[in-house]
Order: structure tokens, then C-alpha cells, then sequence
């Protein structure tokens, strides 16, 4: 039964880590690209 929770514990954990890097790469992505309309913009 404890290992049980354990293990939950372990899945929960790496379910968030993946969700916030998943964001993150997707925020990061965005702003690379609202650059590069900008750099269009002023050509």
C-alpha cells in the first residue's frame, strides 16, 4: 500500500515537471516568434 502511494507520488511529480516545461518551451516559443515579426516589421 505504501509503495503504492509512492509510486503515485513519483507519476504526480513528473506529470507537473512535464507540464511546466511544456509551457514554458511553448511561452518561450512564442516570444521568439513575436521577435521575429518584429524584426520583419521595422524591414
Amino acid at each position: 500500500m505504501k509503495k503504492l502511494s509512492f509510486t503515485k507520488i513519483i507519476l504526480l511529480v513528473a506529470m507537473t515537471l512535464e507540464a511546466q516545461t511544456y509551457y514554458k518551451l511553448r511561452y518561450t516559443w512564442e516570444k521568439i516568434e513575436n521577435a521575429i515579426d518584429a524584426v520583419k516589421a521595422v524591414r
